[in-house]
C-alpha cells in the first residue's frame, strides 16, 4: 500500500493490538503520523499512571521505527486547510478543526488517509484506506 497517514483513531486501535490494524500498518510503504495525531494521542494519555508511561514509550518506540515519520505541516498544508474549511464551511458540512489539518496534510502529500471517521469523506481529493 502507498504511503498512509494515520488518524488517531487507527494509531489507538493499532496499540490495542487490533489485528486488521496492525496489518493495515503493517503494509503500508510508510506511515506518517501527523501532529495533530500525536498531540491527541498524548492528550489521551494518563503519565501519572503506568499505563500512561508504557503507551508513551511504545509511541516513541514507533515513531522512532522505519518506516514511520512525523509529518511537517507548512504553508503550502496551510493553504490545503483554507481551501477545504472554505468548501466544508459553504457547504454546510463543518467537520473538528483538527480533522482539517490532518486532511489537508493527506492531500497536500498524496497520502492515503486511515480512519473511523465518517466525516472524511465529505472532502473531495482525500484518499481514505479501505
Amino acid at each position: 500500500m502507498a504511503s498512509m497517514l494515520v488518524d488517531t483513531n487507527v494509531l489507538i486501535r493499532y496499540f490495542r493490538g487490533d489485528e486488521p490494524f496492525a496489518e493495515l500498518i503493517e503494509t503500508s510503504e510508510s506511515v506518517v503520523v501527523h501532529p495533530v495525531v500525536y498531540a491527541e494521542y498524548m492528550n489521551g494519555l494518563d503519565e501519572g499512571r503506568k499505563s500512561g508511561k508504557l503507551l508513551r514509550r511504545r509511541l516513541e518506540e514507533f515513531l522512532d521505527a522505519p518506516p514511520v515519520v512525523l509529518a511537517n505541516v507548512s504553508t503550502t498544508t496551510s493553504l490545503y486547510y483554507s481551501k477545504i474549511y472554505k468548501a466544508l464551511k459553504d457547504a454546510g458540512r463543518m467537520i473538528p478543526q483538527n480533522d482539517i489539518w490532518i486532511a489537508a496534510s493527506a492531500i497536500e502529500k498524496g497520502y492515503v488517509l486511515a480512519t473511523h471517521d465518517e466525516h472524511f469523506s465529505q472532502i473531495p481529493m482525500l484518499r481514505l484506506a479501505e
